[in-house]
């Protein structure tokens, strides 16, 4: 069975504390093997004296959670391994940036990003079709972002080949 995976994770918050916030969707279609690319990132990183730590960005900048322990050097060399690998494997992105100040509240946010991704995914609606299943990873971190996915994809393609 053809099988599209799409991982999507937000950047901000709807406080005051982000001018922005940021919506990601990566996808990756399963037909591709990424255990070469995924083999190579884990020996560079031993190679580097580095653990394999889930790469998370802020804490990774910010020096505190699983990074908290580690010099701005290290830091580095993890930030450079992880883009090394971003870069080679096989998979594409869309990146949605939302200015808060232009909306006047949550809800109309949410109905933006669900127009964003409808959009997007009519404009790509082809390519999605070719796969008999539709798998969308998200850990349901923030309401607004659950909704606006539900609601496009059930919208833009045929409901039974949604996975969540």
């Amino acid at each position: 069975m053809s099988e599209l995976s799409v991982f999507v994770d937000e950047s901000g918050n709807l406080g005051r504390d982000s001018k922005y916030y940021i919506l990601s969707l990566v996808f990756h279609d399963q037909a591709i093997d990424v255990s070469e690319e995924i083999t190579t990132y884990e020996r560079l990183l031993r190679e580097r004296g580095l653990q394999n730590k889930p790469f998370h960005l802020v804490p990774l900048t910010h020096g505190n959670e699983a990074f908290a322990d580690e010099d701005i050097e290290t830091r580095t060399r993890y930030l450079f391994s992880f883009a090394s690998f971003a870069w080679h494997i096989p998979f594409r992105y869309k990146t949605f940036i939302y200015r808060k100040s232009e909306f006047v509240g949550r809800a109309e946010l949410g109905m933006k990003m669900k127009r964003d991704i409808i959009e997007f995914l009519f404009e790509n609606l082809e390519r999605f079709q070719e796969f008999e299943a539709v798998k969308i990873y998200y850990d349901d971190g923030q309401r607004l972002i659950t909704n606006a996915l539900h609601e496009a994809f059930e919208y833009a393609l045929w409901q039974q080949a949604l996975v969540y």
